[in-house]
């Protein structure tokens, strides 16, 4: 009697789990971004919620989670119940980059957190100060070889940009000094007035400050020409191919959420992403509307973490 009575509680449980399932969503959806309002990343998690909410039934709430380059957020992320209410915006820096940085992290980024699509992808600039007398990426490599040195400015320690400077410094041996931004506009600003050499930024933020000549845009780490820079080569163009980065957001959930929220939130973002009204918000923004499958992501996730763990064990970047 007592395994009958057993066996129909886990039937029961099971029963209750499969509805509460079908029955996904009935109250709001929390997405966390671990960046602040305003940064590209929640604005695309923003147009995204709008449009998830309207197509789910309920509202999707933003929470932005901010500091230590990503790691507060995606640590609150992966600490969340996996029933489907909370959803996180991942980026290239928090699924493939602070797992190789942050030595006293209390979870692994690689399996605390399930891919369900990617998003968006941006284009890379580096730039130059207006004050500074280089006006290509064959003029800083040559400076660079005559013993000049340069300073540069990204949104923070560990970012897939501060590794975009690494990368040039390992590849080309130009001497490179980070300079670390909480509020990466004020790195801009130090730029335009000449205290710092160079950006590396998102097309998003520059893209003013660029059309306004107020940076000199170098080169981009896109595959191809980017349409806002048509005179800007990339880093093909230039010789370096292996500096070719793009950056990406990607939405994802703590680990063991049901497979059916899993697949039923990847199609309605893959909807939304077509979406023509949607596209044109986005691109207007200069950011790239995508979506993939779950093991698509996964697959993107694992090769961009095996790439950057390099970058940075080469660089020897560690955060305690």
């Amino acid at each position: 009697m007592l395994r009958f009575h057993f066996a129909v509680s886990i039937l029961m449980g099971l029963v209750a789990t499969s509805s509460a399932q079908e029955g996904w969503p009935t109250r709001p959806i929390s997405l966390v971004v671990p960046y602040s309002a305003g940064t590209a990343p929640d604005v695309i998690a923003r147009l995204l919620g709008d449009q998830l909410s309207a197509r789910l039934g309920q509202p999707v709430v933003i929470d932005n989670k901010t500091g230590a380059g990503g790691l507060i957020g995606t640590e609150f992320a992966a600490g969340s119940k996996n029933d489907g209410y909370t959803l996180f915006l991942g980026s290239l820096d928090t699924q493939a980059i602070i797992g190789h940085l942050y030595v006293n992290r209390k979870f692994d980024p690689a399996t605390a957190l399930v891919p369900i699509s990617i998003l968006a992808r941006i284009e890379n600039i580096v730039a130059a100060s207006p004050m500074l007398n280089i006006t290509s990426m064959q003029e800083l490599f040559n400076a660079g070889k005559q013993g000049r040195s340069f300073t540069f400015a990204t949104p923070g320690v560990g970012t897939n940009l501060h590794l975009i400077g690494e990368l040039i410094k390992l590849r080309t041996g130009v001497n490179l000094t980070h300079v670390p931004y909480r509020a990466a506009s004020v790195g801009y600003t130090d730029a335009m007035a000449g205290r710092i050499d160079l950006v590396i930024a998102g097309l998003p933020p520059l893209a003013n400050l660029l059309r306004e000549n107020k940076l000199k845009p170098l080169v981009t780490t896109a595959p191809q020409r980017v349409p806002a820079l048509p005179d800007t080569p990339t880093m093909t163009e230039i010789g370096q191919k292996e500096l070719t980065v793009i950056g990406w957001f990607g939405l994802l959930a703590p680990a063991g959420v049901s497979g059916d929220i899993i697949g039923k939130i990847n199609t309605e973002v893959k909807a939304i992403t077509l979406s023509e009204a949607y596209n044109k918000r986005m691109q207007a923004l200069h950011i790239e509307p995508v979506s993939n499958s779950p093991e698509e992501f996964g697959a993107l996730i694992k090769a961009e973490s095996a790439r950057f763990g390099e970058v940075a064990r080469q660089a020897n970047i560690k955060v305690d």
